[in-house]
């Protein structure tokens, strides 16, 4: 079994869950840019089973029958997979092995990434992209979105990759999307809405507040109402109100430039089903300017609230 790159804030955690969940008898490669944090691993994870450390993922992929990759953007992806020197694409051919690509990156590059793969008979090529951040990857809780139109009970390819995303994932949050391609567009529309959510919850708190409602007081108002939401209780942008980034001067979960990303994958996304994306526009300019914004430099991307409250409400924050 591989586990392809990288062993990042996600990668690591959920190659941790795999190592640990799989038989002790199953070898686990790994490869990550940065070879100390794959030696750690190894050294960390020896009592579970065997670790080895490759140099390519095309390696990983001569050696395994299965690999998982989770990388930053669209452009680490198509190296790993189709580098003509290490990537995947150069491994021997093996209509058995299965690739699972946990990235959040747009349609058009994993559909020419698995058209060539699948043209050189690599194997079957798979949207996984994964939701529920650095927390639940080590709970091995995730989310996992598939672009595979099969199902576990019937279908033996659905089989094989439940059972391996189950040991990273909570089985009630592992849904097989439809045909290739879908589980990224199902992860690129939910990232759309909770980030447009988190700024609009934003803006409704500064407003409220503005106008003498206390924050908690206004955060029960929501729970309790039609304005309750998994943003207001989990990506809460506002501190002092729920355990979190936000509440812990902005520890950062996820960065403000990630989240631009994945607006953008939203906003282009739109455009390629010829659909509108007007707040997911003016939500990615807010994201943008926070970016810029000293304030909200090298914290958690929840830290819109201080950008847009001009940390009126905060003024510890202020810089």
């Amino acid at each position: 079994m591989g586990d392809g790159p990288g062993l990042g804030r996600m990668g690591y955690r959920m190659a941790s869950n795999l190592r640990k969940k799989t038989p002790k008898e199953t070898p686990l490669y790994i490869n990550d840019l940065n070879l100390e944090t794959c030696k750690m691993f190894a050294e960390e994870h020896a009592n579970f089973g065997p670790v080895h450390i490759v140099k390519s993922a095309k390696e990983a992929a001569t050696q395994a029958k299965v690999l998982i990759s989770v990388v930053t953007a669209s452009p680490h992806v198509r190296s790993l997979y189709l580098d003509d020197q290490t990537g995947i694409i150069l491994a021997p051919k093996d209509p058995d092995r299965i690739m699972l690509e946990c990235s959040t990156i747009d349609l058009t590059t994993t559909r020419d990434v698995e058209r060539e793969l699948s043209e050189a008979r690599i194997g079957t090529y798979v949207d996984a992209p994964i939701s529920g951040g650095i927390k639940r990857a080590g709970e091995g809780t995730l989310a996992f979105m598939i672009g595979h139109p099969g199902n576990p009970d019937s279908d033996p390819v659905a089989q094989r990759i439940y059972n391996i995303v189950k040991t990273m994932a909570h089985e009630d949050r592992i849904t097989f999307c439809g045909t290739f391609s879908t589980g990224l567009a199902a992860k690129i529309a939910n990232n759309y809405a909770a980030c447009n959510n988190m700024v609009i919850l934003a803006e409704a708190f500064a407003m409220g507040m503005a106008n003498g409602v206390d924050r908690k007081v206004l955060f029960e108002c929501m729970r309790n109402s039609s304005g309750a939401s998994w943003a207001l209780e989990y990506a809460q942008p506002v501190p002092g109100i729920v355990p979190g980034p936000a509440s812990n001067k902005y520890e950062v979960s996820f960065l403000i430039p990630m989240i631009i990303k994945d607006m953008a994958l939203g906003v282009d996304l739109a455009k390629l089903g010829d659909t509108p994306a007007q707040m997911g526009e003016t939500s990615l300019k807010i994201f943008e300017a926070a970016d810029k914004d000293p304030r909200c430099k090298n914290l958690d991307c929840t830290s819109v609230w201080l950008h847009l409250s001009d940390c009126r409400f905060d003024p510890e924050f202020q810089k």
